[in-house]
């Protein structure tokens, strides 16, 4: 039998068949309170029925990581673009570091290589980074991270990072 905090975290999930043929998926959350809080309406169609199961996975992700704010950890970069970088921890949450929340430098980014290049930092697929954890919006499933310095400049402009996979 589950306590009050247990109860609590419980997400309820109401699947109706439209007309469609897809599929309305209502997640909600019981509060202490025996309140139910809307937390996200999903439409799922039979042939990706996996985003309802990816919406949930990312929001007991952003669960989870709400309690580590401020922790640091080693993250591997999960994907690159213009606006920032995507980090991926070890327990598999996954965060993104605005460009606001990188070392200070002039990024300019790569597309054909996916890369993140200043003139003393470079972030590119793959690269183990030290980050961390600024936010977790539950409600919006999103977890915000900070890419610390390493302290190590690049030596010459136009060296590639050695952790990079493309070259």
């Amino acid at each position: 039998m589950m306590n009050m905090e247990e109860f609590a975290k419980a997400i309820l999930v109401a699947v109706r068949e439209k007309s469609d043929g897809t599929f309305g998926a209502w997640i909600t959350t019981v509060t202490k309170n025996n309140d139910v809080k809307l937390t996200g309406i999903s439409t799922v169609s039979p042939d990706s029925s996996s985003g309802l199961s990816v919406y949930i996975d990312d929001y007991y992700k952003a669960e989870y990581m709400l309690k580590h704010v401020g922790e640091v950890f080693d993250g591997v970069v999960s994907g690159v673009t213009a606006f920032g970088v995507f980090v991926e921890l070890e327990n598999t949450a996954e965060g993104l570091a605005r460009l606001d929340n990188l070392p200070k430098d002039n990024y300019d980014f790569v597309e054909k290589r996916y890369l993140l290049k200043g003139s003393k930092h470079q972030y590119c697929l793959g690269q183990v980074v030290k980050i961390q954890v600024l936010g977790s919006d539950i409600d919006n499933r999103k977890v915000t991270f900070k890419i610390l310095d390493d302290g190590e400049d690049l030596e010459v402009e136009n060296e590639w990072n050695k952790n990079c996979f493309y070259k």
